[in-house]
């Protein structure tokens, strides 16, 4: 209760701490430009892109992460975009996959994304950040979002999605074939190295 005999009895303001914190953050990140050739150009498998696709009216998201060289990817479900579901679940869906299936993570600048510090501690991988605004530095993740939105359209309330729903329609994607692939699935290019270490 000593405030009270303070000559100046209202809290100062620290102007500015928020913004510089904000530059501290981005500071700390590992922006796109980092990334190794072998990720950029697709030379080995493991090396992700990661984003959210979200429900009508804040209904519900789905956490999508892809693997850049043949397109395979893991989809889960989330109520709400925070920083510890969307960092749970990817946890969750790469912890079946080995090592050498998971070199790096490149993600956009949603806040959801923010525990990435943890989420690389505990998967092993190093994190990379797209620019802001530039979805084109993660158009693997970006194309097949499209995809997905053939099932999950924007109008759908997230609500009432199941599990066996976004199971079904990942592995009708992951099995589709595809031309640059020579017409072979993501999940058959991937499947000779689900156990093979490299």
């Amino acid at each position: 209760d000593m405030w009270q005999y303070l000559r100046h009895k209202k809290l100062r303001r620290k102007y500015g701490t928020k913004r510089r914190g904000q530059q501290r953050v981005l500071r700390m990140k590992r922006w796109i430009e980092e990334r190794p050739t072998t990720a950029n150009q697709r030379l080995f498998y493991g090396h992700w892109e990661g984003d959210t696709v979200r429900g009508n009216n804040h209904s519900g998201y789905l956490v999508t992460l892809v693997e850049r060289r043949s397109g395979y990817a893991l989809v889960g479900h989330i109520p709400q975009p925070t920083k510890e579901q969307f960092r749970q679940c990817a946890e969750q869906l790469f912890a079946p996959l080995p090592n050498h299936l998971k070199r790096s993570l490149t993600l956009d600048n949603g806040t959801e994304m923010q525990d990435y510090e943890v989420l690389a501690r505990n998967t092993g991988m190093t994190i990379y950040f797209a620019h802001p605004y530039h979805s084109w530095e993660r158009g693997t993740n970006e194309n097949f979002n499209g995809l997905l939105r053939q099932f999950f359209p924007k109008h759908r309330d997230f609500r009432t999605i199941t599990k066996e729903e976004v199971d079904l329609a990942v592995n009708l994607l992951n099995t589709r074939p595809r031309k640059r692939h020579g017409y072979e699935s993501p999940a058959e290019l991937l499947k000779l190295y689900l156990s093979v270490a490299v």
